[in-house]
């Protein structure tokens, strides 16, 4: 009985904090994260983010390459470019005569941005692999002027 009452305690809670969103008022803030793990992949894709109020947009682009080399570009909602970021390709490390195995390296980078009052509509992130294999994660965080 009293977990029941915990929650419903937690389930008013939500409720209630979520009735401006009910009203018409978008939220406060308004996050989203994707992150996707790809081998050998050479078919360019496109992730689409919604941009839907005014005030900022924060977008983080974190990617680990293992092989390959990777280009990411970050498009408006009017198909301008605002940003890319390339990785290059790696080279194995040297092997020692102890080790059966050679060993490789990986490469990590990421691009933050933000923009004041950005362009409403779905912006683009175009994702442009050669051989790439390896990890992205793409983050944004909206907020609204309220």
């Amino acid at each position: 009985m009293r977990n029941l009452k915990s929650v419903l305690a937690v389930l008013a809670l939500i409720l209630l904090s979520s009735l401006n969103f009910v009203k018409g008022q978008p939220p406060k803030r308004f996050d989203i994260s994707t992150r996707i793990q790809f081998q050998v992949q050479t078919e360019n894709s496109e992730i689409k983010l919604p941009v839907f109020q005014q005030g900022s947009l924060t977008l983080m682009i974190r990617a680990t390459i293992i092989e390959g080399e990777l280009t990411i570009e970050l498009y408006d909602a009017k198909g301008e470019k605002q940003g890319s970021l390339f990785i290059p390709n790696q080279v194995p490390l040297t092997k020692p005569d102890t080790i059966e195995k050679p060993i490789s390296a990986s490469m990590k980078k990421e691009i933050s941005k933000k923009f004041d009052n950005p362009i409403k509509g779905e912006w683009t992130v175009r994702i442009i692999p050669k051989n790439a294999g390896g990890f992205l994660e793409i983050n944004s965080s909206q907020n609204s002027e309220q």
